[in-house]
């Protein structure tokens, strides 16, 4: 299934660049739902190092190449304003996942580098979900995922035309935009304090000086 949402990934991407939205909203909403495989694997305890690395990889690359086929798409119809409030949690999310993809691949490298074929033969191995690269994923983090997909679903909604539109409500099809762009907002939000938590959390000596801005940061209690 993470290879399928990589593959919808692209779909998506590919659907987004050509103008047909109502599709690529299709595709990036299985490719969201395909998240959960690695619930069912666990349920089902076929659970694979290779599928312990690649799942956290897919989840960056969806969100990712998602966000940059959107802003090739529809980059000239944005406003001024409109595009600097969409900029700035981008930055954010970018940045972050970004970051995380070089650690995970970093560490990969590393393994590969010292344990050789050995490490590689072991990755497919069922019901050992070890791959050495692993990020441990907090509750913070799956709902940064969540805010993240809902927000792009509504901002992929918004670029529907013509008969799109006609077949919602109109004061539906106004509100989506904004209601997109808030919780998109609110996805960079939930990105960047997940983010400083991992900083924290895994060097230790920064803390100190992520333990100031942290603790003037606000999240919901349900969420950690």
């Amino acid at each position: 299934m993470t290879l399928a949402r990589i593959a919808l990934t692209f779909v998506a991407a590919h659907l987004l660049l050509i103008n047909s939205a109502e599709y690529a909203l299709v595709a990036f909403a299985i490719a969201a739902l395909f998240d959960f495989d690695g619930f069912f694997a666990r349920w089902w305890g076929v659970t694979t190092g290779f599928g312990e690395l690649l799942d956290p990889l897919a989840d960056k690359l969806l969100v990712l190449t998602i966000i940059g086929a959107l802003y090739i798409a529809h980059n000239n119809d944005l406003g001024l304003w409109h595009y600097i409030a969409l900029m700035i949690p981008t930055v954010v999310i970018i940045v972050r996942e970004g970051v995380m993809l070089m650690v995970t691949t970093n560490a990969f490298v590393e393994n590969v580098r010292k344990n050789g074929m050995r490490y590689l033969r072991g990755l497919f191995v069922f019901g050992i979900a070890h791959s050495g690269t692993r990020v441990s994923v907090s509750s913070l983090g799956k709902y940064k995922m969540g805010a993240q997909c809902v927000a792009l679903v509504c901002l992929i909604g918004s670029t529907f035309e013509g008969v799109a539109h006609e077949a919602v409500a109109q004061w539906f099809a106004a509100l989506l935009p904004w209601f997109g762009l808030v919780l998109y907002w609110f996805a960079g939000y939930l990105t960047l304090i997940s983010g400083l938590e991992y900083m924290r959390a895994q060097y230790p000596r920064a803390a100190p000086r992520i333990d100031p801005f942290l603790c003037h940061l606000w999240v919901p209690a349900f969420m950690r």
